[in-house]
């Protein structure tokens, strides 16, 4: 997820400054032309119809480029995002910090902890184990993880928590284990604050990262603390119905913007669609997460009966090419029902060609462009 700040004003007509993370620019131009200058030397030009959503665009830097620093790590990079505003396009460096990337089974492997020669038999014990089953995580499917802890836990009881902590991460996406898997979370989250005191815990699980999905189109990639427990709890109690009761944990925890398209998934499931606008209010497109904010609000409108509300939230959310595949899609799978219910048919069905023309085997989306072309 990129780091970002934009703020913009008007200072003459067609003259915008431009206040970013880390440069200043000015542009200038009229509706289908536009020049842009920015502190860090980078001068953008864009040419289009406007309307037509047809736009050229360069970019390039006036100063001369660095040496590059000698170095082993990748610690971030920069790309150029282009928004689009009353049909004008806007160009921006944006600061793109690095991360690890969740393997096939959607957790990502970190360095992990090593005890040293004092440590105690339980340390011993579970970096033994994490060694194993993060070590090679193809040849540990759930089944035999579960076994694996269940010995641990059996030989090693102040591990217990911790061992049904990790049952429940492997279990609860798989079938065969799902069932035994929900009821150990049930058992889990009242223990958390033992759980995630305990000191072996707090070395070894920073080593986790499990990739939680949170609503179609946002995956939270939190170290496996107490806020991606509740993460994963909430989904499991979103899995058997009981969208109460996963909204109650979801507001036990830690508020950031995970935590808040939770809350307004939750509330809009729950038709609290009051309650869903004000928990995504003062909302900017700055990054995947609040653009899945900008939707949800679109959607809390949309059942509301603000349709143009509703759709302002879903054509913000849409603005950013640079956005994820999945937010851009939902964003228009979105904006197509808005444009339905409106009786706007040949809009909802253009927003749908064009989730087909990125991803024809979206969820779905056959099933709505037959009924539309009925």
């Amino acid at each position: 997820m990129g780091l970002r700040f934009r703020r913009s004003m008007k200072i003459l007509p067609g003259i915008r400054l431009n206040f970013g993370k880390s440069s200043v620019g000015i542009s200038a131009g009229v509706p289908g032309a536009r020049v842009s200058l920015n502190s860090s030397g980078r001068v953008t030009g864009s040419v289009g119809i406007p309307g037509s959503g047809l736009y050229w665009v360069e970019s390039k830097s006036i100063k001369k480029k660095r040496a590059k620093a000698k170095s082993s790590r990748k610690v971030a990079s920069t790309r150029t995002e282009e928004t689009i505003v009353d049909d004008e396009v806007y160009v921006e460096d944006v600061f793109v910090p690095s991360d690890s990337a969740p393997d096939s089974q959607g957790v990502a492997a970190h360095e992990p902890a090593k005890p040293h020669i004092f440590s105690s038999k339980e340390e011993k014990a579970l970096s033994a184990l994490f060694q194993d089953i993060y070590g090679n995580q193809e040849s540990n499917p759930p089944a035999l993880v579960f076994e694996k802890t269940r010995a641990v836990a059996q030989e090693h009881p102040e591990l217990a928590l911790a061992m049904q902590a990790i049952q429940v991460l492997h279990g609860s996406t798989n079938e065969a284990l799902q069932k035994e898997s929900f009821v150990l979370a049930d058992q889990l989250w009242p223990q958390r604050d033992a759980l995630f005191a305990n000191p072996l815990v707090q070395k070894y699980f920073s080593g986790i990262t499990p990739g939680v999905m949170i609503t179609p189109g946002i995956f939270a990639n939190e170290r496996y603390n107490m806020k991606a427990l509740g993460l994963i709890y909430a989904e499991i109690l979103q899995v058997q119905g009981n969208y109460a009761k996963a909204l109650e944990v979801v507001e036990q925890i830690d508020s950031d913007q995970m935590t808040a398209i939770s809350v307004a998934d939750l509330e809009i499931a729950l038709l609290k669609f009051d309650d869903a606008i004000a928990t995504t209010e003062d909302i900017e497109n700055e990054d995947d997460a609040t653009a899945m904010l900008l939707v949800l609000r679109g959607i809390a409108f949309r059942e509301k009966g603000f349709f143009d509300a509703s759709l302002e939230c879903l054509k913000q959310s849409v603005a950013k090419r640079s956005r994820s595949e999945g937010i851009l899609n939902r964003g228009l799978w979105e904006r197509s029902f808005t444009y339905e219910r409106m009786g706007k048919v040949a809009l909802a069905k253009k927003d749908l060609e064009k989730i087909m023309a990125r991803e024809p085997s979206y969820s779905g989306l056959n099933e709505r462009l037959s009924l539309l072309n009925a």
